[in-house]
């Protein structure tokens, strides 16, 4: 027996909010790309900005979501 070993009933409540976090940043992700294309598509049609212009907001949103998806898994495997 590990003595380092924890009982599943200590986090079972932190499996759940780390669930619900899990969706949040999903929704939160998928959001942030919904809201960039929105405001990309009518800064284009309206001539006021070039495509190449949104593509700073674009790697940042996307390395976001990159890092909120790894992190998930990453404190699975630690805890």
């Amino acid at each position: 027996m590990n003595p380092l070993a924890i009982d599943p009933s200590v986090t079972a409540p932190l499996d759940d909010v780390l669930s619900l976090l899990a969706w949040l940043v999903t929704v939160a992700g998928v959001g942030g790309l919904l809201w960039l294309g929105a405001s990309m598509a009518v800064s284009v049609k309206s001539g006021r900005q070039r495509v190449g212009d949104f593509m700073e907001r674009f790697v940042l949103v996307l390395t976001a979501c990159v890092l909120a998806v790894t992190a998930g898994p990453l404190v699975a495997f630690l805890l």
